[in-house]
């Protein structure tokens, strides 16, 4: 127990470490301005979509307005915020590499997730990508170390709801957790149907939570608009450039399958639980495919999945290979790690003219 809170601090410490000289950058990313706007709206006592409008769903503002709430409604408040997000996220990554791989794959995965969810675009920002990452890996982590009781299964429906209910496109990971747990039943015989029924039961039990106000108040038709229609028509009408979506997605289930296939033949342990890992992480590729324009910071949500795949897998190597990829991924991050130390550089020089 004693070490696990040592690894802890560790990545928190490692968090604010990479986080703290943005903390002092008036504007990052204009989305962030936005929701802090919503945020206190919310506070002000008017409903999402009521006064100010967003094509965000709800839940992304309630979380902004907490953070006004007890830490001011500042800039420095949110990104303090985003750093408590980013570790805790890497804290949830950690406990399932640990559960499923072992301690070093769980430390591992844990550090890439910090690095990779802050050196991308706008990843210095709190993203509601950010926000959304914490109930998300929580229920992975929540189904991965629990059997599947009707419980359990209530609340991984609770959670994955509520990181939908803060970026929308998530709902294709609810839809394919879903479907993992039919594919369960029947195939396996390892859940019974009281199981789906519960887990079905707490994401529209959330869901009902976030309408019910606007449904008290007459404006049931503002809450289906701006949280069903609206995304569908983003998603709908937004271009997609590169390769074609039904390429996309067939190279999503190709790696799927072969990183499924790979598991299989160097691991006999912990199947159900590296299928569902994956299951998360094809689903939420393919919500982003699908989610319309394509902007960077949107793989904020696969990199702590991403990451837990790689060091999983990088567990699994002879020591000798695990030690020279573990060598190129630490010269890779001191790479992608330097605009860091230069905002470093630049919070040094403006206190130095304060200074003066």
């Amino acid at each position: 127990m004693k070490k696990k809170w040592v690894i802890a601090v560790c990545l928190l410490g490692i968090s604010v470490l990479v986080r703290f000289p943005y903390y002092f950058v008036d504007v990052i990313n204009w989305d962030e301005s936005t929701f802090i706007l919503m945020g206190q709206s919310l506070l002000d006592g008017h409903l999402p979509y009521t006064e100010l409008w967003d094509i965000k769903p709800p839940l992304a503002f309630a979380a902004y307005a907490f953070v006004i709430m007890l830490l001011g409604k500042n800039i420095l408040a949110i990104r303090i915020a985003g750093t408590i997000c980013v570790f805790l996220t890497s804290w949830l990554v950690y406990l399932v590499g640990r559960y499923i791989g072992s301690n070093s794959a769980g430390i591992f995965a844990g550090i890439l997730t910090i690095v990779t969810v802050t050196a991308i675009d706008s990843g210095q920002a709190t993203m509601t990508e950010h926000v959304a990452c914490v109930p998300l890996l929580g229920a992975l982590t929540w189904l991965v170390t629990h059997k599947m009781t009707p419980g359990a299964l209530f609340l991984g429906g609770l959670l994955l709801t509520g990181a939908t209910l803060v970026r929308l496109n998530l709902a294709y990971v609810v839809l394919g957790v879903g479907i993992w747990l039919v594919y369960s039943t029947f195939k396996h015989q390892t859940l019974e149907l009281q199981g789906i029924a519960a887990y079905c039961l707490g994401s529209f039990s959330l869901i009902f939570l976030t309408f019910f106000p606007y449904l008290i108040k007459g404006d049931s038709l503002i809450w289906f608009n701006s949280v069903v229609l609206a995304p569908l028509s983003y998603a709908n009408s937004a271009g997609h450039t590169g390769m074609g979506t039904e390429k996309k997605l067939l190279l999503a289930c190709l790696i799927f399958g072969i990183l499924n296939q790979l598991w299989q033949r160097t691991s006999a342990k912990q199947q159900r639980e590296f299928g569902l890992l994956q299951v998360f992480l094809l689903s939420t590729v393919i919500s982003i495919i699908q989610g319309g324009e394509l902007h960077e910071h949107y793989c904020i949500q696969i990199f702590p999945l991403l990451s837990l795949t790689f060091a999983l897998f990088w567990a699994r190597l002879p020591k000798i290979s695990r030690l020279l990829l573990v060598t190129l991924v630490a010269f890779g991050l001191i790479s992608i790690l330097k605009p860091i130390y230069t905002q470093y550089q630049v919070v040094g020089d403006r206190l130095k003219l304060e200074n003066l």
